[in-house]
């Protein structure tokens, strides 16, 4: 709704003759027609490649932009709630052992499963794949940052069987977003590139003879000079009981980190961690230039289509008379109005005529 308001609304008095004015000089045939190729090519009007400019005034001015702080409040409302229910989850996915001690299914599972509910939400309430699509990108990067820093605090997370247990949960993962869909969860893989990154470093073999330039440019190019240290000097194989990188590849790493340090970023004491950007991922003014109508409309279940334009639809669907904006024009049925005053009679409500067109 907010989508069509911003970019089927003009402020009142503008000049161009585009909008409701113009309407009002065509039939109401030619309106039907109008209406229906609306929602057969969004965004135009009988073919015209200019949107259909409708004159708003205050009130509903006043509507829009209220739509508009809904929607960037119910964004971060669906994120904090994502936050609080995986929460517990995540807590388990970078250790097997305690995962196992749970006695449940695979935490990884169940990140998976709330994930299938979110994207079963989303499609049942008609939310545009593009705004599903900037949800999952950010719910994957919470996720990254949680497990990330996760390995950067805890040695116990950094071992090689956990790096084996993390990437068969990352496997899940990715095997969902590809049965979800492009469309549905964008590029939200990439957003887990620090995580996958150093599962990977977990778990490949000979560490040893890998030169720091095959480390920062193949294994793990989206991790700083820090954090590949960090990850270097916390590592573990509890299971074949292999070594780290080599000394040389370590002692290049101090000479980057001691001068970065040098040129003013060594004030942090934990510049290793990752930080959770809880910003909206688009501004409401740019929802317009996000995805055109077809978009929007493609999400729409048939069934809703309709219930925007029953009588339109319907007819000619059905082989009828051509559309028409008649019923428009039918006089309301007369209702009682409510009298809060006990003994006073019900006063019926003169039809009201609608104008013709």
């Amino acid at each position: 709704l907010y989508y069509l308001m911003q970019r089927h609304t003009k402020a009142a008095g503008s000049a161009s003759e585009t909008g409701i004015t113009a309407r009002l000089r065509v039939s109401g045939q030619q309106a039907a027609k109008g209406f229906l190729s609306y929602f057969r090519s969004p965004g135009k009007l009988d073919g015209a490649d200019v949107p259909v400019l409708f004159e708003a005034r205050y009130p509903a001015l006043l509507f829009k932009q209220g739509l508009g702080a809904f929607v960037q409040k119910i964004f971060p409302g669906l994120r904090d709630n994502f936050k609080r229910e995986i929460s517990g989850q995540l807590s388990h996915c970078m250790n097997a052992t305690s995962a196992g001690h749970r006695g449940k299914k695979s935490p990884w599972k169940d990140i998976v499963e709330v994930f299938d509910e979110l994207l079963s939400v989303l499609k049942a309430n008609y939310v545009p794949h593009i705004l599903a699509s900037k949800l999952f990108e950010q719910l994957f990067a919470i996720v990254d940052v949680f497990l990330f820093n996760q390995l950067m605090l805890k040695r116990d997370c950094c071992s090689f069987s956990n790096g084996e247990y993390a990437k068969l949960g990352l496997h899940e993962v990715e095997k969902w977003t590809v049965a979800a869909g492009k469309e549905w969860v964008g590029n939200s893989l990439h957003n887990l590139a620090h995580l996958r990154q150093a599962v990977t470093f977990l778990v490949i073999h000979q560490k040893a003879q890998k030169t720091l330039d095959e480390i920062r440019k193949d294994l793990c190019p989206s991790l700083s000079v820090q954090q590949i240290y960090r990850l270097s000097t916390m590592y573990w194989d509890d299971r074949f009981n292999t070594q780290s990188v080599s000394h040389d590849v370590l002692s290049q790493l101090k000479v980057l980190m001691n001068s970065e340090q040098s040129h003013g970023s060594g004030g942090q004491t934990h510049h290793f961690l990752l930080e959770e950007d809880s910003a909206i991922p688009f501004s409401t003014d740019d929802l317009s230039s996000l995805y055109d109508g077809k978009h929007l409309l493609d999400t729409l279940d048939v069934g809703l289509a309709e219930a925007l334009a029953p009588q339109l639809v319907g007819e000619e669907r059905d082989g009828g008379d051509p559309p028409s904006l008649d019923y428009l024009a039918r006089p309301m049925q007369s209702a009682p109005s409510f009298s809060p005053n006990r003994g006073e009679s019900m006063v019926p409500v003169s039809p009201i005529k609608m104008p013709e067109l």
